[in-house]
C-alpha cells in the first residue's frame, strides 16, 4: 500500500525538527505545508502512524511522552489485573492498550480531532489511573487498620500440624 514510503519520508521530515515538530496537525494540510508536496500524488492527510504523527507533528519529547503514557498505562493495567479483587478493570485495561497499540501502527488514533479512538484512550488513561490510586488508597487504609499492608496468608497446605498433646485435667501445674 506505500505506507513505508510515507512512514521513512515522515520520519525524515520529523528529523528535521526533532525537539518541536511542524505544529499540530500542521504537517500534511495546507497548501504550502511541508507534505503537500508529498500527498499530492499520493492524497494521503497523514503519515498513517500514531507514532510518527505525534513525532513528525509534535516533536520527540511529545511522542516519549505519549511512549511513557501508554506503558505506565499498561503497567497499572497489570498492576490491577494481579492486585485487584476484580480482575476485570485489569484485563479489559491491558486488552484496550494493545488494541489501541496494534491500530496506532497503522492510524492515527492520538489526538485526533473528533476522534472516538482518542477519546477511548483518554478514557482507558483515566481509568487506570482512577483505580489504581484507589487500590493504593484501599491498602493504605488496611494497613492503618491492621498494622500491615495486605501481605497473603501464609499457606498451609501440604504442611501436616501435630495436635497438641491433650493435658489431663488433674495434671499438676508443676508437670505442664
Amino acid at each position: 500500500t506505500g505506507r513505508t514510503d510515507i512512514w521513512a519520508y515522515s520520519f525524515s521530515a520529523g528529523l528535521d525538527r526533532p525537539l518541536t515538530g511542524y505544529g499540530y496537525d500542521a504537517f500534511w494540510n495546507g497548501d504550502f505545508s511541508p507534505g503537500a508536496n508529498y500527498s499530492a500524488n499520493w492524497n494521503t492527510p497523514h503519515s498513517h502512524n500514531a507514532w510518527l504523527e505525534i513525532f513528525i507533528g509534535l516533536g520527540a519529547p511529545a511522542a516519549l511522552l505519549m511512549i511513557g503514557i501508554m506503558a505506565l498505562t499498561m503497567f497499572r493495567g497489570l498492576i490491577l489485573a494481579r492486585y485487584h479483587t476484580d480482575t476485570t478493570p485489569g484485563i479489559l485495561i491491558l486488552l484496550s492498550c494493545f488494541a489501541i497499540m496494534t491500530i496506532s501502527m497503522s492510524e492515527p488514533v492520538f489526538m485526533e480531532r473528533h476522534s472516538f479512538e482518542w477519546i477511548l484512550v483518554v478514557a482507558i488513561v483515566g481509568c487506570a489511573r482512577a483505580l489504581t490510586s484507589r487500590l493504593g488508597q484501599d491498602q493504605l487504609e488496611n494497613s492503618e487498620a491492621t498494622g500491615f499492608i495486605d501481605e497473603p496468608e501464609p499457606e498451609m497446605a501440604g504442611r501436616r500440624l501435630r495436635p497438641r498433646a491433650p493435658v489431663h485435667p488433674m495434671a499438676s501445674r508443676a508437670s505442664r
